[in-house]
């Protein structure tokens, strides 16, 4: 985990492995920053927000209170989150607007191409 200089992580927040709070980003009270989730210099996440694993938020943007932001979404530069953010979803703009997403049908083949480099458990000889 990284927390680079002026980043600030206020009171009961939980903050998972492989993040990067970087330069100058504020995450506030109980707030839940999933596995490998990126947010960018100067973004200002509120309090009691859920980030999910591997999502990335852009350089100055901001997200509101009790917010949901999807795994391996995007918040894009300046963007300012008043909604929940599906996974695989891409928002930008003041109010943040949805501009690329996957469908749920689509996400099950992303899972399963991820996923395939996983072979199941082999069982121990006796």
């Amino acid at each position: 985990m990284v927390v680079a200089a002026g980043a600030l992580v206020c009171a009961h927040c939980q903050i998972g492995d492989s993040v990067i709070l970087n330069t100058g980003s504020i995450v506030d009270h109980e707030s839940m920053i999933g596995t490998a989730t990126h947010v960018c210099p100067g973004a200002r996440v509120a309090g009691r927000v859920t980030i999910e694993s591997g999502a990335f938020v852009g350089i100055g943007s901001t997200v509101v209170q009790n917010i949901r932001i999807g795994c391996e979404a995007v918040v894009g530069a300046g963007a300012v989150v008043i909604r929940d953010v599906p996974p695989m979803t891409t928002v930008v703009g003041v109010p943040a607007k949805p501009i690329k997403q996957v469908a749920s049908d689509d996400l099950s083949d992303w899972l399963q191409l991820e996923l395939s480099h996983l072979s199941p458990p082999q069982p121990t000889p006796v």
